[in-house]
């Protein structure tokens, strides 16, 4: 676990070209300091949200990203020696395990898997 407390919150996307009434001349925001603990799914999403924003906005800001395991992706990175019971694994990952649906439809916005990737993806 890390040894911090963060304030996690969640931004809802901005995508630039479906907000074209945001005006050029926005006001500068005072500065922030952003901490995104974990990067799964919903990390991996706020920062892609705040990276979103016009630099305007964002300027004088820092957003710093927090993940205790080797790699992003949350409970989606494979573990591959699982602890024995009673411990915990870090993630509930099993091998025969696929998505319930099709994966363009799962992944994040303009962030597609990999061409090759099956439709009902693996783990």
């Amino acid at each position: 676990m890390l040894g911090l407390l963060a304030v996690l919150f969640c931004v809802p996307a901005v995508v630039p070209e479906l907000y074209p009434q945001l005006p050029l001349d926005l006001p500068s925001s005072p500065p922030k300091r952003v901490a995104i603990v974990g990067m799964g799914a919903g990390g991996i999403s706020s920062l892609k949200a705040l990276a979103a924003l016009p630099e305007q906005m964002r300027a004088g800001w820092e957003i710093v990203a927090f993940e205790k395991r080797e790699a992003v992706g949350g409970l989606w990175i494979p573990q591959d020696d699982p602890p024995a019971p009673p411990a915990i694994p870090e993630t509930p990952l099993y091998p025969l395990l696929r998505s319930n649906g099709p994966h363009p439809a799962l992944t994040i916005p303009h962030w597609p898997l990999r061409p090759n990737t099956p439709l009902l993806a693996p783990r």
